[in-house]
């Protein structure tokens, strides 16, 4: 998905475990191995040594990346993967929460309860990040978590991945088998250092620096800021705009991920704080002052 050009949506449909359409023996071995696997969630936040970085691209797929900035930033934490379907029901029950895709999520958490949620708007997920004593991440803030490693001299790569584009996973990757129990637990162990072009659960999206996933690929993420064109001057822990019509959404989604100039870590998507989109999600961050 990209909103500014928007691209086809397929739901998931059918039984399908990481992209593996199986029979019911096969799902009877998803809901005894893969569930038990899934039961607990990880919630897990990181905690990022502030430091500068250029922020920004001067070529991009679109030209607002420019000019590339200087930018310095205190410590902050970051969830370490995007906040899941079974963590944001929890608040929506308490908080008795309706939205569009309640019950995508609610029938989402019953097979696959550490899928990223996702359908949820700038609003329900900067509320969800305050009930933990948090926010979103700023633009600045996600950039820098998802690109700069502070043990490597505040090296900024090309991708999360390093700056090499990382290898996509599909069915073909397992070995072809008519045994749909070895099918899969081979699913199972899918190794996180793949991108995946189905939505798979946290633990499977991709692993990126500062021990990160989900930074490409998985669902878009909400951040703070306020869209806005970028300024020259160097900045220090900046916020965006005090105002505006749209909010930036960062990373890409499992959509785009034939697609590497949309997975670009530097790239600004942009949709209303009020709108929902079944491919946008989210995680939350902490200052540390």
């Amino acid at each position: 998905m990209l909103i500014r050009r928007n691209l086809p949506w397929n739901e998931t449909h059918g039984y399908r475990i990481f992209g593996l359409r199986v029979g019911w023996w096969g799902w009877l071995c998803w809901l005894a191995v893969g569930s038990t696997w899934a039961a607990e969630c990880p919630n897990i936040s990181v905690l990022i040594s502030g430091g500068s970085f250029p922020m920004g691209k001067e070529t991009s797929v679109f030209q607002d990346t420019a000019p590339v900035h200087q930018v310095s930033l205190a410590d902050f934490r970051i969830f370490q993967h995007e906040v899941t379907v079974t963590e944001f029901l929890a608040f929506a029950n308490r908080q008795k929460l309706e939205f569009p895709f309640r019950k995508l999520l609610e029938e989402e958490a019953r097979y696959k309860p550490c899928l990223p949620a996702r359908g949820i708007s700038w609003h329900l997920a900067q509320g969800y990040c305050q009930s933990r004593g948090g926010r979103l991440p700023t633009e600045a803030e996600w950039e820098y978590a998802a690109t700069v490693n502070p043990r490597a001299n505040h090296r900024k790569s090309l991708w999360p991945s390093g700056n090499e584009f990382p290898e996509l996973y599909d069915g073909a990757m397992l070995e072809e088998t008519e045994d749909e129990e070895s099918e899969v637990e081979s699913a199972l162990a899918l190794p996180s250092s793949f991108l995946n072009r189905d939505l798979v659960e946290v633990p499977q999206s991709f692993l990126g620096i500062n021990g990160l996933h989900g930074m490409m690929g998985n669902v878009w993420e909400w951040v703070h800021d306020w869209y806005g064109p970028y300024v020259s001057v160097p900045q220090t822990n900046p916020q965006g705009p005090p105002e505006g019509f749209w909010k930036v959404l960062r990373g890409g989604s499992h959509q785009n991920v034939e697609h590497p100039a949309l997975l670009d870590p530097t790239l600004r998507n942009q949709a209303r704080p009020e709108q929902f989109f079944a491919h946008v999600g989210f995680r939350c961050a902490w200052s540390t002052l």
